[in-house]
């Protein structure tokens, strides 16, 4: 898990409830084709938004429904988000990229900030 921004973190499937919980992530966007456990799915603000594992850019509306839950849970000053795949590599990461767009970040800037501190982050999707 890595913290893009202090209320943005992201990262893989295989986090587990305590690691969440001890980093006061309050909510969880999960891209894997495959929901998260009952127990992630009950302790969090929880948005499933399943991307095929393709390497193939989505469609702007797939993106919309994962930055509209994303600037929504961001608009509460306690608010921490965890966003993941399968490995945190290629959906998980432009899933954040998309979010700090959303959020008003230039796509570059987005990107950079990505990698500076998600570093296997490879531009994929978007």
């Amino acid at each position: 898990m890595d913290f893009v921004t202090p209320k943005i973190a992201v990262g893989s499937r295989r986090v587990l409830v305590w690691t969440l919980k001890r980093n006061k992530i309050t909510h969880v966007i999960n891209v894997c084709e495959k929901p998260d456990r009952p127990s992630v799915i009950e302790h969090f603000g929880y948005l499933h938004n399943p991307c095929a594992d393709d390497g193939m850019p989505k469609r702007p509306e797939y993106w919309h429904k994962t930055t509209e839950f994303a600037l929504e849970a961001l608009k509460h000053h306690d608010t921490r988000l965890y966003v993941h795949c399968s490995a945190g590599m290629h959906r998980g990461p432009a899933s954040v990229v998309a979010i700090l767009v959303a959020a008003g970040y230039n796509q570059e800037v987005a990107w950079g900030t990505v990698r500076a501190t998600r570093k296997q982050a490879y531009r994929r999707y978007l």
